[in-house]
């Protein structure tokens, strides 16, 4: 089991990884998050998304996650996200712009740092594709019997997962802070305008395949 353990943590941490390189509503939030204030709110929007990473991720190895197919759950969390999204989208669009700063003390505004946490966990939630995604990823190490499931192999895997995520969101987060004092505010202004117009299409192509089932 010691050999196996850190075998475990390597197919997790990669997994994590590159599961969480393509844009979407959390990657977009932390690029919005880090031009328009500083690292920290990203940094902690991360860590509320890890911490439903953890827990999706090790419900669908138990196989919890087969409770939210049913479809009321289902359509719930759709309305849900397309209501969660659609604020964050106008929220996007109508930010206006401060001038970028290295200096984390001078937002004293963005030190409820606890909120950030929920938004990452509201984001990670009001996703249902992620449900299925574990689901998938937990049925994928069951059939290839890449380890046995154990109290132990599951906590390392899913921790795993979610340091891998972080990794991720860190390295991102990290490029745009660097980067983001090189840019003007009314780039960041308009960067911030075209991610909130993306995710508002993105609303409302899901409230168009939610509704059209009732006509």
């Amino acid at each position: 089991m010691i050999f196996e353990l850190p075998f475990i943590a390597l197919i997790g941490f990669t997994i994590g990884f590159f599961s969480s390189i393509p844009i979407g509503p959390i990657n977009i939030a932390l690029i919005i998050r880090a031009l328009q204030h500083n690292s920290k709110p990203a940094i902690f929007i991360a860590i509320g998304s890890g911490v439903m990473e953890f827990i999706y991720c090790l419900g669908a190895i138990l196989g919890f996650s087969s409770l939210l197919f049913i479809p009321q759950v289902d359509k719930i969390l759709q309305i849900f996200s397309i209501a969660i999204f659609t604020i964050f989208g106008i929220k996007a669009i109508f930010f206006q712009t401060m001038q970028p700063s290295i200096d984390e003390d001078n937002n004293s505004k963005d030190n409820n740092y606890f909120k950030f946490v929920m938004m990452g966990m509201v984001l990670y939630f009001s996703n249902p594709g992620f449900i299925a995604y574990w689901a998938t990823v937990a049925s994928l190490i069951s059939g290839l019997r890449l380890f046995d499931y154990s109290s132990i192999n599951n906590l390392t895997f899913a921790s795993s997962i979610v340091g891998g995520s972080l990794f991720w969101s860190l390295l991102l987060i990290s490029l745009v802070t660097k980067y983001k004092l090189k840019i003007t505010g009314r780039i960041i202004k308009l960067i911030s305008r075209i991610f909130g117009i993306i995710i508002l299409l993105v609303c409302a192509y899901l409230t168009y395949n939610l509704v059209k089932g009732y006509f």
